[in-house]
């Protein structure tokens, strides 16, 4: 895995087709993914941290504008702020304010119920068998269990790269980013790297709307879940579309 861990830290790598046709002729390859980080709230514009440090109280405080994730007003959709003072950010409070409220607010979504590497490198497995040429991937394992299968087999190996909460006030959608590195098994040489990067979910690519920390958490997590495998099967869909074509 070390040889591994250095080879999948740099840029997209376009497979060539003699590896592609060779991935194509080789038997089952192993799928390996790492731990997600937590998630982090990211709100786009910045607004909820602008606006919660502004020198005046949430009643005068113009009102959240532009687009889904600031659809909670500051008097509903989430714990009141009418007649609270917004302070200013100060080394006293031990650090940004703003970011404090939205770690305290989203504390209970921290371990999603599905980890993002894990979901698309499942979603992965499933997809491989529509790639041009098909690919034959194998059941997804956690790559701190036994190291799989070496020799000349290839090994592809997926790493959520960015997990965020998107969102701004009171509604948030998970959302995340995955590189997926297929690495020849003898030579440490990487075949091919690509990436989902897209920075926010936005139709075409998604266009649910966000919901609240309860209801993510709701029922052992089931819209959470829900949120990341439609991430999961888009990216991997993306992916193994992507690997055929550049081969070409």
């Amino acid at each position: 895995m070390a040889v591994m861990a250095a080879s999948c830290s740099a840029g997209r790598v376009t497979i060539s087709p003699a590896d592609l046709a060779r991935l194509a002729e080789s038997p089952e390859i192993p799928v390996v993914y790492r731990a997600s980080p937590e998630p982090w709230v990211d709100c786009p514009t910045n607004e909820g941290e602008r606006l919660w440090t502004l020198p005046m109280s949430a009643s005068e405080a113009p009102a959240p504008a532009g687009g889904p994730w600031a659809t909670a007003a500051l008097s509903g959709g989430g714990p009141s702020l009418a007649g609270a003072p917004l302070l200013p950010v100060s080394g006293a409070t031990g650090g940004n304010v703003w970011e404090q409220f939205q770690a305290g607010y989203t504390e209970g979504l921290r371990t999603p119920p599905i980890d993002p590497a894990r979901a698309t490198a499942y979603a992965l497995a499933a997809a491989g068998g529509a790639a041009s040429p098909p690919l034959r991937l194998a059941p997804p394992e956690a790559a701190g269990q036994a190291a799989p299968r070496r020799g000349t087999n290839p090994v592809l190996l997926v790493e959520t790269t960015r997990f965020v909460l998107v969102g701004c006030w009171y509604v948030y959608r998970p959302w995340f980013d995955v590189r997926a590195t297929l690495v020849d098994g003898a030579s440490g040489r990487v075949l091919w790297r690509d990436a989902c990067l897209e920075p926010y979910p936005v139709p075409p690519v998604d266009d649910r709307p966000p919901a609240s920390p309860a209801l993510l958490a709701a029922n052992g997590g089931a819209v959470y879940a829900e949120f990341i495998q439609d991430r999961a099967t888009q990216c991997a869909g993306a992916l193994v579309e992507r690997l055929g074509r550049r081969g070409r």
